[in-house]
């Protein structure tokens, strides 16, 4: 569980104010600016951080559960997607040669999840760099070509979803319908190599393969 109240310094520092404060709530508290939470990146980025310098084959996964909030074109259109919110999250730092077998695994542990309580197997959106994004192109490549051979050797069929990653990272997502014929977000993997080292100022640049709910 990390605070709902960041400085914004850190939403600064790591992207979010220049690519995403359109969705953010702001407060000034004391002469200084503050914001909400809209996600938990830059938080476990700061946890990663505070821990000793980790040898280049090191992993280190952050989870939590806890709230949100944002607002957007589509953070309110159905009770799913409101203002505040609870989230299961996760990040792994890994180095870029992980990236793949962190991926696989966590494909395979939300096909588990979804086949053990019945639910259909969801259409998987591969989602590629946007024209708003950080870092540089190269690592976008990598991150988008190691998603898509996870999908691939996996044999999971997915969508290609051009420009609609993340500011900071490529993403797959897989879409459920409910009951009442709506389809919507069910399960996210990002991978994300500029977010961990434009947070974090103790330790070298490291890659953050992201799952969330």
């Amino acid at each position: 569980m990390t605070p709902q109240l960041f400085d914004v310094e850190l939403w600064r520092r790591s992207g979010h104010y220049d690519a995403y404060r359109e969705n953010m709530f702001f407060s000034d508290v004391e002469g200084r600016e503050f914001s909400m939470k809209p996600m938990n990146c830059p938080s476990h980025c700061v946890i990663y951080g505070t821990r000793a310098t980790p040898t280049a084959s090191c992993r280190c996964a952050s989870p939590t559960s806890g709230g949100s909030t944002a607002t957007s074109a589509r953070a309110s259109s159905r009770l799913t997607r409101v203002r505040s919110f609870a989230q299961d999250d996760a990040h792994i730092f890994c180095t870029p040669e992980q990236i793949g077998p962190e991926v696989s695994a966590l494909f395979e542990l939300m096909f588990r999840v979804y086949d053990t309580f019945g639910f259909a197997r969801p259409v998987i959106y591969l989602s590629t760099r946007p024209d708003k994004a950080i870092g540089d192109e190269s690592l976008w490549r990598h991150a988008e070509a190691t998603l898509q051979r996870c999908l691939e050797a996996l044999d999971v069929a997915y969508v290609l979803n051009p420009g609609e990653g993340a500011f900071y990272g490529p993403r797959s997502t897989s879409s459920s319908t409910t009951r009442s014929g709506a389809s919507g977000s069910s399960g996210r993997s990002n991978s994300t190599s500029t977010c961990p080292s434009a947070s974090t100022c103790r330790t070298p640049p490291k890659t953050a393969a992201r799952s969330g709910r």
